[in-house]
């Protein structure tokens, strides 16, 4: 396979396929959506944000929150594809619309890509209940403040929260009230460019 007349190498650092691509040999994927909701004063500002996460319980009784999402189950699948999939077994909505807001790369004996995407519609309802999904007891999931995850949310996804804060603050609205929260990360390289889907 080749990128504008080159070879591509999947060990390169800063070669991450797009959304929409199937991985090649050799690559997987993680990938967690970021449902969000904003809750209006009368006069169209913002009171309060909330993003959806879940709880996850493994059989040895730890939980951590996270983002939901998971990791491609066949070799080829495309990033988007995992996205859809893990958000309808996990919170049980469907018809989504993403944004990439966050992707970042590790390299070790494979090269394994990270991304996380902003979801602004969804379509259904949220599971109410804990479900059992592979070895983990999951759920329910809920609304939280980012004030809040920011202290128990799991460590490998404070730079998404992060990078959602970032993008949803492009708004002068949201900005004020992110500034106020302290909750803008001043390191640019948090974020990572938006595509919409």
């Amino acid at each position: 396979m080749k990128e504008q007349g080159r070879k591509i190498d999947i060990y390169d650092p800063d070669f991450i396929p797009g959304v929409n691509e199937p991985l090649l040999d050799g690559m997987s994927c993680f990938c967690a959506g970021i449902p969000f909701e904003i809750a209006r004063a009368s006069n169209g500002h913002p009171r309060k944000v909330y993003f959806r996460v879940i709880p996850y319980t493994t059989n040895s009784g730890r939980t951590q929150i996270k983002f939901s999402g998971g990791t491609n189950k066949s070799p080829h699948e495309s990033p988007l594809n995992v996205l859809r999939r893990e958000i309808k077994e996990e919170l049980g909505v469907d018809g989504l619309k993403a944004e990439l807001i966050y992707s970042a790369k590790k390299v070790d004996k494979d090269a394994h890509v990270k991304y996380f995407f902003l979801l602004n519609h969804w379509e259904g309802c949220f599971f109410p209940n804990q479900r059992q999904i592979r070895d983990d007891q999951v759920g329910p999931s809920s609304w939280e403040e980012p004030i809040v995850l920011e202290k128990v949310l799991f460590r490998g996804h404070l730079p998404a929260l992060y990078a959602a804060v970032g993008h949803l603050a492009k708004d002068p609205l949201l900005f004020k009230f992110f500034d106020e929260q302290n909750l803008l990360v001043k390191d640019p390289a948090v974020y990572a460019p938006v595509y919409r889907y």
